[in-house]
């Protein structure tokens, strides 16, 4: 079985992607994109620049409009790159929506 790329959108179904990162450590977290009628839904924003701006820019490729963040909890590796989707609803718990606002 081969290894699923990593710091690249993978498509594991029909409009539905999957970021990895390597690692595993603290401050590393992965993310999502759903593909919607209106839009894309992103799950979690990752931490910092070096790991938000890449995946931002793959999300921007896929030519539509991000409508909604779901921050799946307010850990900083998952609402630091809610500032690179400034259109976007923010979607969560009070805590993650608070964090996610202050990483916007």
């Amino acid at each position: 079985m081969g290894t699923i790329p990593t710091r690249t959108l993978h498509e594991i179904a029909d409009g539905v992607w999957v970021w990895l990162q390597p690692g595993g450590e603290s401050g590393v977290s992965n993310a999502g994109v759903i593909a919607d009628d209106d839009g894309l839904t992103v799950i979690d924003t990752l931490m910092v620049p070096s790991q938000w701006e890449p995946f931002a820019a793959a999300v921007n490729k896929l030519g539509r409009p991000v409508r909604r963040l779901v921050l799946t909890h307010a850990h900083v590796d998952h609402v630091g790159g809610t500032r690179a989707f400034p259109m976007a609803s923010v979607l969560g718990s009070w805590k993650a929506r608070l964090f996610g606002r202050e990483y916007a």
